[in-house]
């Protein structure tokens, strides 16, 4: 088993959505451990659930322990400010994510 795989959050081929309770984001990069065979997007909602410009609409494939989220803005931008991080998965796995 690769490390830090253990649990899984995962949808087939119907798809799914995954939303974590409101958090605040106390780093300067995101990065997710996951396997994407077919799509996984990211995006950040405020606490209406409202896709936060600038942090919306971001496409995962692959399979890595630390991908990458490239959002159009930088995340300190969100500094203490509530937010939700959601996952729209298909044909994909999530285990887990990092604040850097």
């Amino acid at each position: 088993m690769a490390r830090d795989r253990y649990v899984a959050r995962e949808a087939g081929t119907g798809g799914g959505k995954l939303r974590t309770p409101l958090v605040v984001l106390a780093g300067s990069a995101l990065t997710i451990n996951a396997k994407v065979d077919g799509a996984l997007k990211v995006r950040l909602v405020d606490s209406d659930d409202r896709p936060i410009p600038g942090f919306d609409g971001v496409s995962l494939h692959g399979d890595r322990l630390d991908h990458p989220v490239p959002f159009a803005k930088k995340l300190t931008a969100l500094a203490n400010r509530p937010v939700r991080l959601e996952f729209e998965l298909q044909n994909a796995q999530v285990f887990g994510f990092d604040l850097l």
